[in-house]
């Protein structure tokens, strides 16, 4: 998960997600959290990928890529 800037809020979150199935779509994914999560930590915007998340040598997530593709 990363922030977007907003003018308001200051940020809001977004939920990346790689996809394991074809039928995976953001209002499924939307009410599965909704149904499990508070409402304050349900993510405001959902980004499905079908490629990998891009990760270092160690295997961590590189979140500063992510921010910089996901941008705005």
């Amino acid at each position: 998960m990363i922030a977007r800037p907003d003018p308001v809020l200051g940020e809001k979150t977004v939920a990346i997600v790689v996809r394991r199935r074809a039928d995976c779509d953001e209002t499924a994914l939307r009410a599965h959290c909704a149904q499990r999560l508070a409402d304050y930590k349900v993510p405001d915007f959902y980004v499905l990928r079908d490629e990998p998340l891009p990760r270092n040598a160690n295997g961590k997530m590189l979140k500063r890529a992510l921010r910089e593709l996901y941008r705005g």
